[in-house]
């Protein structure tokens, strides 16, 4: 069984992340958990169900430009996103019930979100 929604709006990338740990680590670990929170709340709010079984997670990445590279985009917002799962309930861990990430990455300039797919699989 294949579960989808999508988180509107931009996900931190992975420099973003790095610059403010420089700054304080106290302000990037608060950054991070009102990141995380806030996309908790868009994953409840669209009703995703407790996932038990083994994932593979598909995530198609919208951005408005092509200032930021794929794999930046994904190191940062990847982490928020997973976090996030577990926050909303959906997962009991990010860590090896996750058995695979699937990026994509493409251009919508007036409406940035990360659409993501969480695919069940046997256990292996």
């Amino acid at each position: 069984m294949t579960h989808k929604f999508t988180v509107i709006g931009k996900l931190p990338s992975l420099n973003e992340i790095i610059n403010e740990g420089r700054t304080s680590i106290r302000w990037a670990a608060r950054n991070k958990k009102k990141w995380t929170e806030a996309t908790a709340w868009q994953i409840r709010m669209q009703c995703v169900p407790h996932i038990s079984k083994p994932i593979v997670v598909r995530l198609t990445w919208f951005q408005k430009d092509k200032r930021t590279d794929p794999d930046n985009l994904a190191g940062g917002g990847c982490k928020v996103l997973m976090d996030a799962l577990q926050m909303a309930g959906v997962l009991d861990n990010d860590g090896w019930q996750i058995r695979g990430i699937v990026n994509w990455f493409k251009i919508d300039k007036k409406r940035p979100r990360v659409e993501v797919a969480l695919r069940e699989t046997r256990g292996v």
